[in-house]
């Protein structure tokens, strides 16, 4: 073996050592925040409750509305696994599949990097992206980022590939789809950039049309599945559902169809396009300015500066065009949030993979600047810290979690109906849904075990989550609750709902119609909650 092959095989073996290494401390962790005895909420409950049917009955549950069924079809392949466990073994394995592909995803990240920088800077570069703080949070929910980034970076990979591979990336951004609609529109960048890397390609158009064959094959099966089962694709008719919204609403200016709703801003009956931008673009800023912390703030800007240097912008590949495309077109599923007043920075999860690319290229100047090893190794050592600086500062008391989570169990257990909003964690749905496990009930009717004095929530850049209540007093909400099944109060001590509910806690004794039931503090919790019976016959008496 000569000297050369000898100094090749040592940098493998170091490298395969760094991402070990880097993997291992992903791994770590994650599961050092994972959230143990803590059950799913929101999102994620929807996610289990589909996965559950279809492992339990063996086939697609009917009528059962979940565009982005593909995470759970997925992970109900490993809960057939489980037989009749416990609730909490089948959430421990939602999370523990999510953290596995979510750190898995630094082989493919580590692949993009190559396309464009060094071995040692491509294992950076897939560090920065596992070891991101948000990216740890969210992967330990159970939900579907994770394995939607894991075949979108893949189907990136596969694209610029030279080989036949490069036709399984349209496989690859096909299952993308499946798992999240929104990704449908990276065909339109991967059209493109077929045409314009094929310009010399006879075959072009025959090839393009089996690509694009490939793909819609690929998504059929599963849209005629929820065409059966949910009486829509989950697909096309999502997207399309966007487009006429912003058509309907922002461009005609059409009242929304119900009054209540304040999604697009601007005044009704007007064109008001103008005002979805400006509020989309504006909150947009605010949020790619808000991921950049802790660990991209201190490379993207820099990186940007350097992107559109005249040399940079002149050196352009296929590649390049690729990736710009991709972040214009991605970005139109936050533009289209933002603009009805949603902010999820999940939604930035997808442009994760391009900001870390415009961050190696930072470090790539820094390692060609300062040929030191060492200077790499106390970047990695940044990344690391900053982490678990970010993660202990936004660290959630799962002590704190699983109280609440118990006593939400006793308020749905010892009611009909309870108020919603007033108790700390989203558990109503999720705790009326297993409330006689193993059989569970779906989560839309799991939401009917509460009522809400909200009509609406949205996000204002100012003054964050702005609420409407749909009643302005606690005997129109009690009246309102009567007619809708409402049987009981709960209220706890940390400002939950609305003011006129809350002076319940406080003031109980002036409410003679409400007969307290039950008393956290007295059965030794530390979380602070009271519910109680509406006795109607007295509140009808005061009235």
């Amino acid at each position: 073996m000569s000297e050369l092959e000898i100094s090749k095989e040592i940098s493998n073996r170091f490298l395969v050592l760094g991402i070990s290494g880097i993997i291992t401390i992903g791994f770590f962790i994650r599961f050092l925040y994972f959230p143990y005895d803590v059950p799913i909420s929101l999102d994620a409950s929807y996610y289990f409750s589909y996965a559950y049917e279809i492992a339990k009955e063996g086939r697609f549950p009917e009528n059962f509305i979940l565009a982005n069924n593909g995470w759970p079809t997925f992970l109900s392949l490993f809960f057939k696994t489980l037989g009749t466990n416990e609730f909490q073994t089948f959430v421990d394995l939602q999370r523990t599949l999510s953290i596995v592909i979510s750190v898995a995803t630094i082989i493919p990240m580590y692949f993009l990097c190559r396309n464009f920088f060094s071995k040692i800077i491509s294992v950076i570069g897939g560090a920065l992206l596992i070891l991101e703080p948000r990216i740890i949070s969210n992967s330990i929910l159970g939900i579907t980022e994770p394995l939607f980034n894991f075949l979108i970076i893949t189907s990136l990979v596969l694209f610029f590939t030279k080989t036949k591979l490069f036709y399984v990336s349209f496989i690859i951004l096909a299952l993308a789809v499946i798992i999240r609609y929104e990704a449908l529109v990276i065909i339109i960048p991967f059209s493109i950039m077929f045409f314009i890397r094929s310009k010399k390609d006879d075959k072009k158009i025959f090839r393009y049309i089996l690509c694009l064959g490939i793909f819609i094959l690929v998504l059929c099966p599963m849209a005629m599945i929820r065409i059966d089962t949910m009486g829509s694709d989950g697909i096309v008719s999502h997207v399309y559902g966007g487009i006429n919204a912003v058509s309907k609403y922002a461009i005609q200016g059409t009242p929304l169809d119900s009054p209540d709703v304040d999604d697009f801003p601007g005044e009704q009956n007007t064109f008001r396009l103008h005002n979805f931008l400006s509020v989309g673009f504006s909150s947009m800023f605010f949020s790619l300015g808000l991921i950049q912390i802790p660990i991209f703030i201190l490379f993207f800007p820099l990186g940007i500066l350097l992107v559109i240097k005249k040399d940079k912008l002149k050196n352009m590949n296929y590649k390049h065009v690729t990736l710009i495309l991709f972040v214009i077109f991605a970005s139109l599923t936050m533009l289209y949030a933002h603009g009805r007043g949603i902010m999820e920075i999940r939604y930035y999860l997808i442009l994760y993979p391009i900001i870390v690319l415009i961050c190696c290229i930072v470090i790539q100047r820094i390692n060609q600047r300062i040929r030191n090893k060492t200077m790499l190794g106390l970047i990695l050592g940044f990344i690391i810290i900053a982490t678990f600086v970010y993660l202990e500062y936004k660290k959630i008391d799962y002590e704190f979690e699983r109280e609440a989570f118990e006593i939400t169990s006793i308020a749905t257990n010892i009611s009909d109906k309870i108020n919603a909003g007033s108790l700390h964690g989203s558990y109503i749905t999720t705790a009326s849904m297993i409330e006689k496990w193993p059989e569970i009930k779906r989560p839309p009717e799991a939401k009917m075990a509460k009522f809400s004095p909200y009509t609406a929530c949205k996000f204002d850049l100012e003054i964050g989550e702005v609420c409407k209540f749909g009643s302005d007093s606690l005997e129109e909400f009690i009246s309102k609750g009567k007619e809708n099944g409402l049987d009981h109060i709960v209220v706890d001590s940390r400002d939950h709902g609305p003011k006129y509910i809350q002076d319940i806690f406080l003031n109980e004794k002036k409410y003679s119609y409400l007969d307290k039931v039950f008393d956290s503090k007295e059965e030794g919790y530390s979380y602070h909650v009271k519910i109680f019976w509406i006795n109607f016959e007295k509140f009808e008496g005061v009235d």
